[in-house]
């Protein structure tokens, strides 16, 4: 059997996402009337190779700059984690890894999130 490794993109979610999350349960960021879009999980984004954490669980982070659109909603927004997922649609698709911010960001009119490198750990256990 052979698997193709399929093509992702990143999440911003309000919470941190669970392993029970799927692409559709997250807790994503409105997306209606805010410019916000998934952003693809390749192409310009590079990871790292995985480390050991000294826990038993392996991770990964963001090595360059991940940008998305600039948010244009008239309701500030936190973000504290993304998701991995398998589709580019809005509350779509299957999560397939997630992560949490370092540090937590209020969403704002007008802001445009990057995420900087070295700030997204993803873990897989």
């Amino acid at each position: 059997n052979t698997f193709s490794k399929p093509t992702t993109y990143i999440a911003l979610t309000r919470a941190v996402p669970a392993d029970t999350n799927t692409g559709s349960t997250i807790d994503e960021i409105n997306q209606t009337g805010t410019a916000y879009i998934r952003q693809l999980a390749t192409g310009n984004v590079v990871w790292s190779v995985p480390a050991d954490d000294g826990n038993g669980s392996g991770y990964i982070t963001n090595l360059t700059v991940i940008t998305f659109p600039q948010y244009l909603g008239g309701t500030a927004t936190w973000v504290s984690g993304i998701a991995i997922t398998d589709n580019s649609g809005h509350l779509a698709g299957n999560m397939l890894f997630w992560g949490q911010l370092t540090v937590a960001k209020l969403l704002s009119s007008g802001d445009t999130l990057s995420v900087p490198t070295g700030s997204s750990k993803i873990f897989v256990n």
